[in-house]
């Protein structure tokens, strides 16, 4: 009996000993994982502290010689704009100092010399930026150029104002195309068949390509003396067609789509993408003196689906070697503006009425549609 309760004994000791070094060594664990408190680091003291609150040195360079500077080219550049602009510069100058102490390197050393001629210098720097900004706003605020002042040769052509317009007489043109699609070039035909009788008009272009087969595209509507083409069906078939319609009948007029997008407002010269090169040819027959190189031309332009604003930039007069012969043309190029656009060229010869005798269109993956003239019949004026 006695050797069991020594044992028992040994063993209640052990237990509350190795429960005491276990209680130790969490002790000092906790310890070592605790973080320092604030003050027992200097880096984040430095931080912390505004750089204004340091004494300055005056045995390097006095405050007053170093804010001095600065504090007289504030009024100076100030002086400049309206009274409305002052508070502008008098916001910025106040809020420098801050943007200066914000912007100084949290390494920097605590026992650094020059630190006030290095405040008054950012202070100087941001006065400077906001005198800056400040003559930006006063120009944006001036007032702007009477509006009796002649325009000039580099004043855009207007979408709204065709100005005097002359269409081109009644003709078919053959191209030949060269078309190249995913890579492969693909022999192709096109024909344009262009039709204006009295009051109205009719417009077709159809492609045909080996392997690919058939696609056309169609417009129909009015003519006007002040207008020009107004179309009032639009009609892109590939397998089956998609329609635009340009509904004058509502008020206000609507572009209505066969492919149930939703409507759009009709412009007073929308045009759709095949009446569009036509009504060009009408503006420069018309008025050629008018479209000088860098002029940009402005048509709201529908297609099967939806409408966007097409700007062309005139470009020069060039002589173009065609399947049908040399011929002098006005170069007129549609830049994209947006991701997925098509770019637009379409030389016009003044010639033939300014039909378009090349049509380049590049598409945004990278296929290319290139139509050369290679005949060209006039037809009958029809009743």
């Amino acid at each position: 009996m006695t050797t069991g309760t020594d044992t028992s004994r040994r063993s209640r000791a052990m237990a509350w000993l190795a429960a005491g070094v276990v209680l130790v060594h969490v002790w000092l664990l906790t310890r070592w994982l605790e973080p320092p408190t604030p003050t027992a680091s200097p880096a984040t003291t430095v931080t912390l502290a505004p750089a204004t609150a340091r004494p300055a040195q005056t045995t390097v360079a006095p405050p007053a010689q170093t804010e001095a500077p600065a504090t007289a080219a504030a009024p100076a550049r100030a002086a400049q704009p309206p009274k409305a602009i002052s508070a502008v510069t008098a916001s910025a100058s106040a809020a420098a100092p801050t943007r200066a102490a914000a912007s100084k390197p949290p390494t920097a050393p605590v026992s650094e010399p020059k630190q006030p001629p290095t405040l008054a210098s950012t202070e100087s720097t941001a006065i400077v930026e906001a005198s800056h900004s400040t003559q930006n706003i006063a120009q944006a605020q001036a007032p702007s150029q009477p509006e009796d002042k002649p325009q000039t040769a580099a004043q855009p052509a207007s979408a709204t104002e065709p100005g005097r317009l002359q269409l081109p007489p009644a003709a078919e043109l053959q191209y030949d195309v060269r078309a190249t699609r995913k890579g492969m070039s693909l022999p192709a035909q096109s024909v344009l068949r262009w039709q204006p009788s009295a009051g109205s008009y009719q417009a077709r272009m159809e492609f045909k390509a080996l392997f690919v087969g058939a696609r056309s595209q169609t417009s129909v509507g009015t003519l006007s003396a002040a207008d020009g083409l107004m179309p009032t069906r639009y009609g892109d078939k590939n397998r089956s067609e998609q329609a635009t319609h340009f509904d004058r009948t509502r008020q206000p007029p609507v572009l209505r789509f066969s492919a149930n997008t939703p409507d759009l407002p009709l412009q007073q010269h929308t045009q759709d993408r095949l009446s569009v090169l036509l009504q060009l040819g009408a503006m420069l027959a018309g008025e050629p003196a008018r479209f000088a190189p860098g002029q940009i031309v402005t048509l709201h332009t529908a297609g099967p689906k939806d409408a966007d604003l097409w700007q062309f930039r005139v470009g020069n007069t060039t002589a173009l070697n065609l399947p049908a012969g040399t011929l002098e043309a006005v170069h007129l190029d549609r830049a994209p503006l947006h991701t997925f656009d098509n770019r637009v060229e379409v030389w016009l010869a003044p010639s033939l009425g300014y039909l378009p005798v090349r049509i380049l269109w590049t598409q945004a993956n990278g296929d290319v549609v290139d139509q050369q003239l290679a005949r060209h019949s006039p037809l009958p004026l029809t009743p």
